[in-house]
């Protein structure tokens, strides 16, 4: 379901670390409006992580959550590895900070995180909160957040 709402809004799933998914946008197809569909396709993610809960909740079964931390920025990508086993993936400042971000999710308290670039892409599209400046494991300078309204 998660691969499908990203492939929809025009994103790659360019890694899968455990439960984990690395998702890019505006490569390797260039768009200009990479971060709205980051945050088009992270609300939608949502809504399916809710409507999941709803049947579970009905089940009696333990609900699960999760965390999703957007960054925008240039990256480079590209194909990286040998001939015979090589991946499309990126590599940058805003891969760290997106991945800070998501893990900063559980200490925020909010499933859904976005650095300033990423919040001021988006216009009135999405209603954030924001959170303010806050320094990120392995970041020297504060990263001011911002929290998806959900």
């Amino acid at each position: 379901v998660m691969f499908g709402i990203v492939a929809e809004e025009g994103g790659i799933v360019a890694q899968i670390v455990g439960d984990g998914i690395m998702c890019i946008f505006g490569a390797p197809v260039p768009r200009e409006d990479y971060s709205l569909r980051a945050v088009r396709a992270a609300a939608q993610m949502m809504n399916q992580i809710t409507q999941f809960n709803q049947r579970r909740a009905a089940q009696k079964k333990q609900l699960i959550t999760i965390g999703i931390g957007i960054a925008s920025g240039k990256v480079v990508a590209g194909l990286v590895g040998a001939q015979n086993r090589a991946i499309y993936t990126c590599h940058g400042d805003p891969v760290n900070t997106a991945a800070r971000l998501e893990e900063y999710t559980k200490t925020a308290g909010r499933p859904v995180l976005m650095d300033e670039r990423t919040r001021q892409a988006l216009g009135t599209a999405f209603t954030v909160d924001d959170l303010g400046p806050v320094t990120l494991r392995g970041k020297v300078e504060p990263v001011h957040l911002f929290a998806l309204a959900i």
